[in-house]
């Protein structure tokens, strides 16, 4: 399987907004695209990875760096997928991982 990049259409609201922690306002700004950003991810065909493995490595990840676990999931499913790479805008957590394998800032990414 070739690997996939997602761009929800979450930015719905004034582009970046943040609030005053300098998380994204998305859908607190205009919450009901959410419901048609949901059925959108639910029309298209992804493969559901339910792996113990990768939730143990997420969680060790987690304990690790310091971060959420919402966070480490992500990289660690790129971690245990073969010839996967997470892109991250998330500044915070590469800096927390930055010696780890696996991921690329969005900045970069772009400019490969």
């Amino acid at each position: 399987m070739l690997p996939q990049v997602i761009r929800i259409s979450a930015l719905r609201g004034p582009s970046g907004a943040r609030d005053t922690r300098g998380r994204c306002q998305c859908y607190r700004l205009n919450p009901a695209g959410a419901e048609e950003d949901i059925a959108m991810l639910q029309a298209m065909d992804f493969e559901v990875v339910d792996d113990p493995l990768i939730l143990r490595r997420a969680s060790r990840l987690a304990i690790d760096l310091n971060q959420p676990l919402f966070d480490t999931i992500y990289h660690a499913l790129a971690l245990e997928t073969r010839d996967a790479v997470l892109v991250t805008a998330n500044t915070r957590y590469m800096k927390a991982g930055f010696a780890l394998d696996g991921m690329v800032s969005l900045a970069d990414w772009g400019n490969a």
